[in-house]
């Protein structure tokens, strides 16, 4: 709300109150240059001539209480459609949700990680990325709000490009009806992970069941 009066009206209007704002009456004030206001129905790129040679990586936070992870997807979605759908999107792209991340960091997230050096090696030595380790200290009561997690503080597991999705490969132990790892430290370790596509996870959660 802070910045409606600065990003979304034309011209700006610092002090602007947000809750003023009549759905009726004031549409002619929002700045017509800003996407979310205008809502783009196509990516800006129109032709794979104009991306020849270029590689580009891109991230969401899944707990941003601003950007809408949805419009995200919907985004690279319908970029990957006008070069003819995800596989061969991403020959040029790459795009990483970031499970649980607040805006730019923090949550009970693995919110650091290391993007630019995949990218430098996929430009420059032709290596396309897959998962992408990342690290997160906030695996905590207090950031959850719940009094009831386990497990370590700390935790390192993949980020995977999209439309594929982090899943734990450790043993499960079904306790009370709630599925929960067997070795709690296991959470913690990267190679109990494994990016694999929204179908894969939810045959294998079944068969878990």
């Amino acid at each position: 709300m802070g910045t409606f009066g600065y990003a979304f009206l034309s011209p700006a209007q610092p002090t602007y109150y947000t809750l003023n704002f009549n759905f009726d009456t004031d549409l002619g004030i929002l700045s017509k240059s800003t996407p979310i206001v205008t809502k783009p129905r196509r990516p800006p790129i129109s032709s794979a001539s104009s991306i020849m040679g270029t590689r580009s990586f891109g991230t969401t936070v899944l707990s941003d209480p601003g950007p809408p992870v949805l419009a995200t997807i919907k985004y690279y979605e319908e970029m990957a459609e006008a070069f003819g759908g995800l596989e061969r999107a991403q020959n040029f792209s790459r795009f990483y949700p970031v499970p649980n991340m607040g805006h730019c960091s923090g949550g009970a997230a693995t919110d650091k990680f290391d993007l630019l050096t995949p990218l430098v090696n996929w430009v420059e030595n032709g290596n396309p990325p897959g998962p992408v380790n990342a690290t997160g200290v906030n695996f905590t009561p207090a950031v959850y709000q719940v009094s009831f997690v386990q497990g370590p503080n700390a935790r390192s597991r993949p980020l995977c490009p999209y439309p594929q999705q982090p899943r734990f490969t450790g043993s499960i132990s079904n306790v009370g009806g709630v599925l929960v790892a067997t070795n709690q430290a296991d959470l913690a370790d990267p190679t109990k992970y494994q990016c694999v596509s929204t179908d894969d996870r939810d045959r294998d959660h079944r068969d878990r069941e």
